[in-house]
């Protein structure tokens, strides 16, 4: 909706960090080396900051930019260190107009007092699912298009404990009134008891929010389901832990279970690869749904996806390997981590995303790692 909003009225095509020919990261890159400022500060440093910043509030002038809270950015920035970015982020605006490009965020702003002048552009009512994952100018964008409120202008559900693309959202901020309007789902028809009793473990420890300012009381779901708990093991190596998958995933296809009823499902691209080659090396047929590849019931096969992609989707058993140290929080993001506040960030959203791939089991799900445990499978084990 973003893009062809954006084609038909700012005229301008949406770019993201990995697009191919011109990418968000290509942009930026090239404005701090314009303004030379190549190694003063990192490319993810400057996408977060423009996005959760600037475009977050709506930041229009240094004069703003210099005095605006960035809770959830870490360390303090000051001033000289605003005033260096503000150059980048000019010359970032620069480019973009000049290359006829915006990022989400940035055109979801733009497309706000434009939508609202533009009767053509109204919906009669707008449907949101997953919602706790939009950031705010795409809800601001959203509650334009649904028009002034009313009654049944717009149908929100969400969950927080289900966040995992980050940034605390503030519906009423963006226009959207939820108080008397709300309510809470409690049955669970998915997936089994012990399943859920599980993956709420990893967030039991969080604190999560209404999306609108508030503490979420305690988690009050029902499941009308029973089954076995999941279980996890522990391996010496990559390798055995792979063979010992594929021997159990083989004893349910054995049992008559369908390929595509088993999913697999790993924390990175490059995970995927490896663990591709190692299910076809061994014989096991197996569908890659990606982005580009959406999961095709009458393509035969166990599915294989990362834990992003499975997001949404349900399976009557899912596999989750590769649950080790430095891979789930990867180090990377550890490292970007500037102090306790981003770190605990971090963690939470790892632990929603563990959470959610857990959740995608219908009967039974498998967690296993080699080496050392990530830190968010410790209390599994002791």
């Amino acid at each position: 909706l973003t893009m062809d909003l954006s084609r038909k009225y700012l005229h301008r095509v949406i770019t993201y960090p990995t697009s191919k020919g011109l990418s968000l990261t290509d942009l930026w890159n090239t404005a701090m080396a314009d303004v030379q400022m190549t190694g003063v500060f990192e490319t993810d440093f400057c996408m977060d900051e423009w996005r959760d910043v600037i475009q977050s509030q709506q930041i229009t002038s240094l004069e703003d930019y210099l005095t605006v809270q960035r809770t959830g950015r870490g360390k303090q920035f000051d001033r000289a260190g605003r005033e260096k970015f503000w150059k980048v982020a000019e010359q970032y605006r620069a480019l973009c107009d000049r290359k006829n490009v915006r990022d989400a965020d940035w055109a979801q702003n733009q497309l706000v007092e434009i939508v609202r002048s533009t009767p053509d552009c109204r919906y009669k009512t707008v449907i949101v699912d997953e919602c706790q994952d939009l950031r705010t100018p795409a809800l601001r964008m959203l509650r334009a298009l649904a028009g002034e409120q009313r009654k049944n202008d717009m149908y929100l559900s969400g969950d927080t404990r289900q966040r995992i693309y980050g940034g605390r959202i503030s519906l009423s901020q963006c226009g959207i009134q939820i108080n008397n309007r709300s309510r809470v789902l409690k049955l669970n028809y998915r997936t089994t008891e012990e399943i859920y009793n599980f993956a709420m473990q990893l967030q039991k420890e969080y604190q999560y929010d209404d999306m609108d300012g508030k503490s979420m009381s305690k988690d009050q779901s029902t499941c009308i389901f029973h089954g076995p708990a999941p279980f996890l093991r522990h391996f010496g190596d990559p390798e055995e832990e792979a063979q010992e998958m594929i021997r159990h995933i083989r004893k349910l296809m054995d049992a008559s279970v369908l390929p595509s009823d088993i999913a697999v499902m790993v924390r990175s691209n490059q995970l995927l690869y490896a663990m591709r080659s190692r299910l076809e090396r061994n014989g096991l047929q197996v569908l890659s749904v990606t982005s580009q590849q959406p999961d095709d019931k009458s393509i035969p096969g166990v599915r294989l996806m990362t834990m992003h992609r499975g997001k949404g989707m349900e399976y009557a058993y899912v596999y989750l390997p590769c649950l080790c140290r430095d891979i789930l929080p990867s180090r990377r993001d550890l490292e970007k981590a500037a102090d306790e506040e981003m770190l605990h960030e971090i963690y939470l959203s790892e632990a929603n995303l563990l959470s959610v791939a857990i959740t995608r089991a219908k009967k039974q799900v498998w967690l296993s790692y080699s080496g050392r445990p990530s830190e968010l499978m410790e209390r599994y084990i002791r």
